[in-house]
């Protein structure tokens, strides 16, 4: 951490640092970190391990960190501060019940803490949206069967408000993700259909602009888009994907729902994220 002491005038000195060790007390709002060090991590459960690839910024990843079996029967899981220590926690459906992994650093979490049963038709499109209403608790979000979006928003603690319905016209979207592409601080969401990546701006409240087409081609990486965080240390919220040949990239994000041309990463993703 750095302070600039004011001189008046809109006019600052220069940065004095006052130490290390900030960063549990500014956590990640989107995507995942789960080391606290303000990088956004990578993680998966395709092959029933939970895996996790801690971002070491400029775009790179360590090795996989297998931190644990047992995730066959979960669904897909997200990530947020659920409860709020400036560690990144997991949000995933087993049975029908939503369940919280509490993140404890360094890849390590609690055991599951069971949330609340009736989240059987939700599963496949659970997302983690940041904080949407204002409140600075993480929300999540849901499309149902009939195609309408709902939002829980967060209480802190792992506990949600019961969903508020945003609106219909969400069949034939892909799974939602969520982010801050436009850096106002309050969540946004993209999804893809026909092709096309689109965003809602959160404008908070739970309400967001209409969509935002970014652009095509975007059919082949649909399945795996996913929500980084800032994984190049500028400040943005970064995307990923995985080609069909398993490769992943990562499109890092300029603002204003732009983002850079894909910079490859590497191979051999698709068994961590089968299609």
């Amino acid at each position: 951490m750095s302070i600039w002491n004011g001189k008046g005038n809109n006019k600052f000195g220069p940065a004095e640092p006052t130490g290390p060790g900030w960063t549990p007390h500014f956590p990640a709002e989107f995507g995942a970190d789960f080391d606290s060090d303000g990088v956004g991590d990578i993680f998966a459960t395709g092959t029933g391990t939970l895996n996790v690839w801690n971002g070491k910024g400029s775009n790179n990843f360590t090795p996989a960190d297998p931190v644990g079996t047992g995730w066959a029967d979960v669904s897909r899981p997200v990530a947020a501060d659920f409860n709020r220590d400036g560690i990144g926690d997991l949000a995933a459906v087993r049975d029908g019940t939503l369940h919280i992994w509490n993140g404890k650093g360094d890849n390590k979490f609690t055991p599951a803490e069971a949330v609340g049963p009736g989240w059987e038709d939700l599963a496949a499109t659970l997302v983690s949206l940041g904080d949407v209403n204002g409140d600075g608790h993480p929300d999540l979000a849901a499309v149902d069967t009939e195609g309408v979006l709902h939002i829980w928003n967060g209480q802190g603690n792992n506990n949600f408000h019961p969903p508020v319905r945003v609106g219909s016209g969400w069949t034939g979207f892909s799974r939602p993700i969520g982010g801050d592409f436009n850096r106002d601080g309050i969540g946004d969401i993209a999804a893809v259909k026909d092709g096309t990546l689109s965003i809602w701006n959160g404008r908070g409240h739970n309400k967001f602009t209409p969509a935002e087409a970014v652009g095509p081609g975007w059919t082949d990486l649909a399945h795996a888009l996913m929500s980084l965080g800032d994984v190049n240390n500028d400040g943005q919220t970064d995307l990923a994907a995985i080609d069909p040949e398993g490769v992943l990239h990562v499109y890092n994000g300029r603002g204003g729902n732009n983002f850079d041309p894909p910079v490859r990463i590497g191979p051999n993703w698709n068994e961590h994220f089968p299609r």
